[in-house]
């Protein structure tokens, strides 16, 4: 009973979230510039090439879930066009339940 204005309140940040992510997007689609996301498993290397690529200074560490949020970051091509790219939150391929057990514990 006592965790209701909890939830209350993590659900109007989840918004909060889910209305600014929107606006990036509807940015990015006004001016049409190309986005180019690197995807893959957690602790790929994601986050290093984002970095060699754009200097963009994110967490680069050799460790599941080092990355938590997407970050994008513009990057002036060679041809001289512009283009975002996005270091996305890797994902894993049968993820053992001790490790999501874990985490869980680390974040509360």
């Amino acid at each position: 009973m006592g965790c209701t204005w909890q939830i209350a309140a993590l659900k109007k940040e989840l918004e909060s979230v889910r209305e600014h992510r929107q606006q990036y997007r509807d940015r990015r689609a006004a001016v049409s510039i190309p986005v180019i996301s690197l995807v893959g498993y957690t602790n790929a290397g994601k986050s290093t090439l984002m970095n060699r690529l754009t200097d963009a200074g994110v967490l680069s560490e050799n460790k599941l879930f080092a990355t938590l949020d997407p970050t994008t970051r513009r990057l002036e091509l060679p041809s001289g066009k512009e283009s975002l790219f996005t270091d996305t939150v890797g994902f894993i391929q049968k993820l053992p339940t001790q490790l999501v057990r874990w985490r869980e514990g680390r974040e509360g």
